[in-house]
């Protein structure tokens, strides 16, 4: 899946560039592979302050896509101030409507803003995320595995979703898949070294698994804009 031309890239506005340069750009990357949503072309043109207007109109209009885009620009505080606050209500009213990616963006919430940092909550909604094979989230919650974040500890779990994020983003163009494939920041290697063998190969072994499992489903879940589930589904 390639992005669209109309697709947005919003700029990563968190110190821990290496981190979050996977993190704050997801919905926007996943996004670009659908449709155009009203306020990427005003921005794209440089005019923040008109686009994050627009997808305010949409999101109250019911468009879950620019709530998305709405919520990260709260975030970062693009075309206006930041507002931590309305960025994780935002995100919340769109989980409760089954929107997997605002369950990733609410664990990136948790895990870097500014005043709220817990990683518990981090990792409960990159997990929920995460249930649903969702990329990002997966790889994002094997990092806190990889940094220790979590008591207690599950390392073949963490090396098994950095694994698995890997094979799943494998056929997905841009930087974005290319940063989970490769991993830069070296996370699996991290724990690879301090893991037995019998550990290592064991995480192996439950990836492989598990992108075989779901690729047999024969969905593309992983990867689609809004993330959106049916109503009936936890």
């Amino acid at each position: 899946m390639k992005r669209g031309a109309n697709s947005v890239s919003f700029p990563v506005a968190m110190s821990t560039r290496s981190a979050a340069l996977l993190v704050l750009t997801l919905g926007v990357w996943i996004a670009g592979c659908s449709n155009y949503v009203p306020g990427d072309a005003t921005y794209n043109l440089g005019h923040p302050e008109q686009a994050r207007e627009t997808y305010e109109t949409n999101y109250k209009a019911g468009s879950n896509a620019a709530g998305l885009r709405l919520g990260e620009m709260y975030l970062a505080g693009l075309g206006g101030t930041d507002d931590l606050e309305r960025a994780i209500a935002i995100n919340k009213d769109l989980a409760a409507k089954g929107v997997v990616a605002a369950e990733h963006n609410l664990g990136y919430c948790y895990e870097y803003g500014r005043g709220i940092i817990d990683y518990n909550q981090a990792a409960i909604w990159y997990g929920k995320a995460a249930q649903h094979r969702y990329v990002p989230a997966m790889y994002n919650l094997g990092t806190l595995y990889a940094k220790e974040r979590l008591l207690p500890g599950n390392d073949v779990e963490g090396l098994t979703l950095l694994l698995e994020a890997s094979e799943l983003a494998e056929g997905i163009s841009g930087e974005k898949a290319r940063f989970i494939r490769e991993d830069p920041p070296g996370h699996r290697l991290r724990m690879v070294h301090r893991m037995s063998a019998a550990d290592v190969n064991r995480a192996r072994k439950q990836a492989k698994e598990r992108a075989a499992e779901f690729r047999r489903k024969g969905t593309d879940q992983n990867f689609t804009s809004q993330q959106q589930l049916p109503t009936s589904q936890p």
